[in-house]
């Protein structure tokens, strides 16, 4: 019983803690326009995908964990709903796309540090985005 509370608490302080922090990060880069770079696009989009992870897999583990063995309606709709989220399989399945997306400008930017071949145009981040929304949502 102990463990099952302190697995919910951490949860929830995980969930909160993913969600607050991703989108003071996407504030922040959505609001001053000093930060508005394609590097910074890239974290923006990165900080999304987290906080859609943090919003939908945390709460979806504490009510699977919460109603496992319980066989009334709330129970069959949770069930439902948690074996059948696209959005986590999504945001989960982009992010380390992201990541290698950001790998790549930063070595550009070391190998290249004075040529314009050294970052992420935004015609090329674009294309970039769209690119791997249409891969990760055909997948």
């Amino acid at each position: 019983m102990l463990e099952g509370v302190l697995v919910s608490f951490f949860a929830i302080i995980l969930a909160f803690i993913a969600v607050t922090g991703n989108s003071l990060v996407f504030v922040i880069i959505t609001r001053y326009k000093s930060m508005h770079t394609a590097m910074n696009y890239l974290i923006a989009n990165l900080a999304v995908l987290d906080a859609i992870t943090g919003l939908f897999t945390f709460p979806n583990v504490l009510l699977e964990r919460t109603f496992s063995g319980d066989r009334t309606l709330l129970a069959a709709i949770v069930n439902t709903t948690s074996q059948s989220t696209c959005t986590v399989w999504i945001s989960s399945a982009g992010s380390p796309a992201f990541l290698v997306f950001i790998a790549f400008e930063r070595y550009m930017a070391v190998v290249h540090p004075f040529s314009r071949r050294g970052g992420i145009t935004t015609r090329r981040l674009v294309c970039l985005l769209l690119d791997q929304l249409l891969e990760t949502a055909s997948k």
